[in-house]
């Protein structure tokens, strides 16, 4: 990562906290574009107080550019939530980090915390991909997560509904028009959540 690019990315996150999602990527903008013919140089001191290419700030790097990808604030608070947990427990540098360490931290999560295949599944997927983009950003020479498999997640059978619960749901629509909904929904095999959401909708 060239010396503008730090730039830039220092600017944007320590404008992130008082800027909105537009705001910050007009900001980058205008800072490639004003930069484009700016020769940039780093000063040599004996003492460096903070370092563009530590892991602190790749870290800090990634979630501010899921929010400028216009990720939601829960997915990315669930992103950091799950790599906070793989940082603690692996406990090394990032360019230290192995595609064994995922493996065994993922095998360490299903045989200590038992969690789901879907779960275990969207963990992997979680810190993964925050390696890929270390690797692909420049702040780590190879991506442990390429090689790490799919978790497969089984498919679960929906339950059909009883014919007392069809009728109690049929019954609860007061309207024509909430008949109406109800009876599509139905007919072509929507889910208990969404007809329920559906219907919620309409009523209020």
């Amino acid at each position: 990562m060239d010396m503008k690019e730090q730039f830039v990315n220092s600017v944007i996150r320590g404008m992130e906290p008082e800027l909105g999602l537009s705001q910050l990527q007009k900001l980058k903008i205008i800072l490639t574009i004003r930069l484009e013919n700016i020769q940039l140089e780093k000063e040599s001191r004996e003492v460096i107080i903070y370092d563009e290419s530590s892991d602190l700030a790749a870290y800090k790097q990634y979630f501010v550019s899921m929010k400028l990808r216009g990720l939601s604030a829960g997915t990315i608070e669930l992103a950091m939530r799950t790599i906070d947990k793989f940082n603690r427990w692996v406990r090394v540098d990032f360019k230290d980090v192995t595609t064994n360490d995922i493996r065994l931290y993922i095998a360490n999560r299903q045989m200590n915390d038992h969690l789901s295949s879907a779960t275990l599944n969207r963990e992997r997927g979680c810190i993964c991909r925050f390696f890929s983009w270390l690797y692909e950003e420049e702040y780590i020479s190879k991506d442990p997560g390429k090689r790490v498999e799919n978790i497969k997640v089984e498919k679960r059978l929906k339950k059909a509904f009883s014919p007392i619960e069809v009728e109690l749901m049929r019954n609860a629509c007061l309207k024509p028009k909430e008949k109406a909904v109800f009876e599509l929904l139905l007919s072509t095999g929507g889910s208990y959540n969404m007809i329920t959401d559906k219907l919620f909708a309409i009523i209020y």
